[in-house]
């Protein structure tokens, strides 16, 4: 009889799949209200309740294949009580959600992100959350080790997931603990230097710009406040040199035989294209220099400001 039991619950999740996309989002709110009692109740014990937890967990493995518009709903949904439940103050339930989290990501990040759908950035957004609003150390430490799993593990498969990542190393980069802000940094560093052009291609350019920037105007790290300057200043030599980039050599009009040719009239140069690149890197500069409080790094940020004019 318990074993009978035990199948019929489970067939109440994995028969999930079978609901249709109204119907899965009341029961994914159902579920959530259900979990966050229990750890309401249980969350003060070493052993904390997380049955509904693992749940919400397999439903989002069994409902995976949906069309991703549903997908969307059903994730404000549980996005929302990942936020709540990453936040809580018993580290066993913390470590689960965000283990959870991670695993969840690498599955759905082996699926491929349409064109014009960007469910990767929204699917990343609670660990942004949880790094912004947790005020433990070491819950903070495991934000960005998950996501350094997933770069090395699912680098190529990243799409608008960049943008989401880039945003909480930006939160890192405001922090107070050396430990988050150098851990942060050497990974931001890492990403600059061997996906520069894939992240171009994604649209995240301006993301590691503004990221780059809050590095810069951190004031208790000095030392990686200069190594992030001197990483925005390179950026501009990189993108003219990276075929991804419009503004790249590689993508001009041969101006000599006068031949455009299809790739250099796809991606002539023009305006925008200028202001999407140039003016990123330019503001950087001038936030450093107008918002900074560090003397000598608001003297480099003028200093490869005009530089980078002049040349």
């Amino acid at each position: 009889r318990a074993d009978e039991v035990v199948r019929s619950v489970y067939r109440i999740f994995t028969n999930s799949a079978n609901l249709n996309g109204e119907a899965m989002v009341f029961f994914a709110k159902a579920l959530t209200e259900v979990s966050w009692d229990e750890i309401k109740v249980s969350g003060s014990n070493d052993s904390p309740r997380t049955y509904s937890l693992q749940k919400i967990v397999e439903i989002s493995y069994f409902n995976m294949d949906r069309v991703r518009f549903e997908w969307s709903n059903i994730w404000g949904v549980l996005g929302e009580h990942f936020n709540q439940v990453g936040c809580h103050t018993n580290m066993n339930i913390v470590f689960f959600a965000l283990d959870s989290l991670r695993q969840l990501s690498m599955r759905f990040m082996e699926i491929e992100e349409l064109a014009g759908f960007k469910f990767q950035k929204d699917f990343l957004k609670p660990f942004e959350h949880v790094l912004a609003n947790s005020h433990n150390v070491t819950v903070k430490d495991m934000v960005l080790r998950c996501l350094i799993q997933m770069i090395q593990a699912r680098g190529d498969n990243i799409r608008s997931g960049w943008r989401t990542m880039f945003g909480v190393f930006t939160v890192a980069a405001r922090e107070s603990h050396e430990s988050i802000v150098y851990l942060a940094y050497e990974n931001v560093s890492q990403v600059y230097k061997e996906k520069f052009g894939v992240v171009i291609a994604q649209g995240a350019f301006t993301d590691l710009i503004v990221c780059l920037t809050e590095f810069s105007k951190n004031l208790k790290f000095q030392k990686k406040s200069l190594a992030a300057l001197e990483l925005l200043k390179s950026t501009i030599p990189m993108m003219l040199k990276t075929p991804e980039c419009p503004l790249s050599q590689y993508n001009k009009p041969d101006t000599k035989t006068g031949d455009d040719g299809e790739e250099g009239r796809r991606v002539v140069p023009n305006t925008s294209v200028e202001e999407g690149y140039w003016f990123p890197i330019l503001f950087a500069f001038h936030d450093v220099l107008m918002t900074g409080e560090d003397l000598e790094v608001r003297s480099n940020a003028l200093e490869y400001f005009f530089n980078a004019l002049i040349n």
